[in-house]
């Protein structure tokens, strides 16, 4: 991996979203969503990547990286983010070896997607500080650029911040 980026499509649309990805030079988009269904038209599995893989991006998902249910269902519940963060935390402990191997053999740069627009509201942000951990990227957090006028462009996710 040569970069790593994260991104949500929270109320984004799909051209949008495809722009921001290509003017961030992303070549694979890594779907960490359990489910890769959506209602937001276009961000369904089969309908996203074929719309990448037209873009020139490449499409992954990986279902072991999503939040399961249990998890999500307790935050539903709660509300409670930083205990979503340790139960994540401690469920993504299992998925070690898929993750040093995902690190390890997905090539260029690449982007972790999932719903939310704010990283610090996602599970994303567990899954890249441990893909950080094994290769030493600092990851990037990527706002759809119609959303990004009025914020930073890209937040870099190792600078300090924590999922707490």
């Amino acid at each position: 991996m040569k970069s790593l980026f994260t991104i949500g499509y929270e109320k984004a649309n799909l051209p949008d979203f495809i722009k921001t990805l290509k003017d961030s030079g992303i070549n694979t988009l890594l779907d960490i969503r359990e489910f890769p269904i959506s209602r937001n038209q276009g961000f369904s599995k089969k309908t996203l990547a074929l719309a990448l893989e037209e873009s020139g991006i490449h499409y992954l998902h990986e279902k072991a990286l999503g939040s399961p249910k249990k998890i999500r269902d307790a935050l539903h519940s709660s509300n409670d983010y930083p205990q979503f963060f340790r139960q994540f935390e401690d469920y993504l402990l299992t998925c070690k070896p898929l993750l040093q191997e995902l690190t390890e053999t997905i090539q260029g740069t690449v982007v972790l997607m999932c719903y939310e627009r704010d990283y610090k509201t996602c599970h994303r942000l567990i899954v890249a500080q441990h893909m950080q951990a094994i290769s030493g990227i600092v990851p990037t957090h990527l706002l759809v650029n119609k959303y990004a006028k009025d914020y930073t462009k890209a937040v870099r996710l190792g600078e300090g911040l924590s999922a707490t």
